[in-house]
């Protein structure tokens, strides 16, 4: 009995405290300028702690120079995502990583890779200029492979279909049996935003680095930027292991948070005919 006793004291007192603290909490509710202050707070505090997971750079790298890239009938013959780089390319993707490892310095690195074979080499060739281990992870997101063109493009009708495809565009052609720009979008939209959600680990990386394909880089910027179809068909491709670069903004608007600027200056289609033309 002297034990219930006790237990319903306690119950009554523990009732008595969460009823003064429900009072002064609707006092101080009813103080807005005061509430103001401490919801502003709180805001602060989570934008500072969010925007310290949120990593320095994004950066895209396109895969090195292909055998495909040097010999196009190789794709008649093997599947898209066995074809290795050329010895050209594998120098190439030496080179993006000693021009990787002089920007980020000791900063730590999380590689995200297409699967196929050109972009799995460009990484390895890349990761040789990270002495540490601990500096650099990596994982593979098939989600960043490259356009589907369809299976063994005979040449005779790829010729047929590229001249298809100019007229029609790049981003809403899509090949028979493969994709159109419009699909390679869409993944790319929900590539986004598991990188986003990866942003909220504590523990993130400070750069974010995606080893992939020169298409899928145009779609990734289209998309994050809110780019027009239009501005997307005016864009030159990226050459082979060119690094382009996403700064994280420094702001403390709630507007700015998570945000990047484009520090790569793009290439134009246009620009490129009015050289030739000069």
């Amino acid at each position: 009995m002297l034990k219930v006793v006790a237990w319903l004291g306690t119950l009554l007192a523990g009732v008595a405290a969460l009823r003064w603290l429900l009072l002064v909490f609707l006092r101080e509710w009813t103080n807005k300028p005061l509430f103001e202050a401490l919801f502003d707070r709180l805001q602060r505090v989570h934008h500072e702690k969010f925007q310290s997971t949120v990593p320095k750079r994004i950066i895209l790298v396109r895969h090195g120079e292909s055998q495909g890239n040097v010999d196009p009938k190789l794709y008649s013959t093997t599947p898209d995502r066995y074809i290795e780089l050329s010895s050209k390319g594998k120098q190439q993707a030496l080179k993006a990583g000693q021009e990787l490892r002089a920007l980020v310095k000791n900063e730590t690195v999380l590689f995200l890779v297409s699967p196929f074979a050109r972009c799995r080499q460009t990484y390895q060739q890349i990761a040789k200029a990270f002495g540490n281990e601990k500096q650099i992870k990596m994982r593979e997101d098939p989600r960043i492979r490259e356009q589907e063109w369809g299976n063994l493009q005979d040449s005779v009708q790829s010729e047929a279909m590229e001249k298809e495809r100019t007229l029609v565009g790049k981003f809403f052609f899509r090949f028979p049996q493969g994709e159109s720009g419009a699909d390679v979008y869409d993944r790319v939209t929900t590539f986004l935003e598991s990188l986003f959600r990866l942003f909220d680990r504590f523990n993130c990386e400070d750069n974010i680095v995606i080893v992939t394909h020169g298409l899928l880089m145009r779609l990734f910027l289209m998309r994050y930027f809110y780019w027009s179809v239009e501005k997307f068909e005016s864009l030159e491709n990226f050459r082979n292991c060119e690094l382009v670069v996403l700064e994280r903004l420094e702001s403390r608007k709630s507007d700015k948070l998570g945000t990047y600027n484009l520090v790569t200056p793009m290439r134009y289609v246009a620009d490129s005919h009015d050289k030739a033309a000069a």
